[in-house]
């Protein structure tokens, strides 16, 4: 995340927390069809902590993080019975030793996350994702795919806005070994003038051992490459197609 949207969500926690709570969590009600009973499921962005908490609810053993500490202060204000279920944390380097990692995820949820991402700590981010997810675990992902108040890449409040297509992103999780297995509109829980589009993708661990390797060196070399590039280097064809 970049440093002018952190900056937002620091500045502005308490009332984010109070308005995301407003809403049902969208994230509740579909996680059943995607997620096992009982699945161990960590929100990657769990803002508010509203989704951690209704999933919580509904049987699943779910924890959250958030690069804002901030955020996580007022979601354990607001849902003090999953307090130690928040810590801070975040993509693509803000997981390691947050919770019981020998365990892995059945499921992670990525709920309007990747736009606030630069191409290369997305192809990062994913990458660390799919370390840490069980073979046939899933994640749910939600991305904003139009914004009326968008100027270039930034809203009006200054977060960064990076709008990707369903190729686009598809590809880049076919390469790291996923397969999406469903893809919806969604509308936008607060009525804003945000189309919304979620899609879910099931870890199936096809990718060579050697396009990960190449992958990781690259990342891990910090040359900040595109997202055709790094694909290219998975061995993922088809990038004329992006829109």
């Amino acid at each position: 995340m970049d440093s002018e949207t952190f900056r937002f969500y620091q500045d502005n926690a308490a009332h984010l927390s109070r308005l995301y709570g407003l809403a049902q969590s969208p994230i509740g009600s579909v996680a059943h069809f995607y997620f096992g009973k009982n699945a161990r499921v960590l929100d990657i962005g769990c803002g508010s902590g509203r989704d951690v908490s209704a999933l919580c609810q509904i049987g699943f053993d779910c924890y959250g993080v958030d690069p804002s500490a901030m955020m996580v202060e007022a979601a354990r204000a607001s849902y003090p019975d999953i307090g130690d279920r928040l810590k801070v944390g975040g993509l693509p380097n803000g997981l390691d030793g947050l919770f019981e990692e020998s365990l892995g995820w059945d499921g992670v949820i990525l709920s309007a996350v990747i736009m606030h991402l630069s191409d290369a700590e997305l192809f990062s981010s994913i990458y660390e994702v799919r370390k840490r997810l069980n073979l046939g675990g899933r994640i749910i992902l939600s991305h904003c795919t139009a914004r009326a108040d968008l100027v270039g890449q930034r809203a009006g409040d200054g977060r960064l806005f990076i709008l990707r297509s369903t190729p686009q992103i598809a590809l880049l999780f076919e390469g790291l070994g996923f397969e999406k297995i469903a893809g919806f509109d969604s509308s936008d829980a607060l009525d804003r003038d945000i189309a919304w589009e979620t899609l879910v993708f099931e870890f199936k661990g096809k990718s060579s051992s050697d396009s990960i390797d190449r992958i990781e060196s690259i990342i891990n070399n910090d040359k900040k490459p595109t997202l055709h590039e790094l694909l290219r280097v998975g061995g993922v064809h088809g990038c004329a197609s992006w829109g």
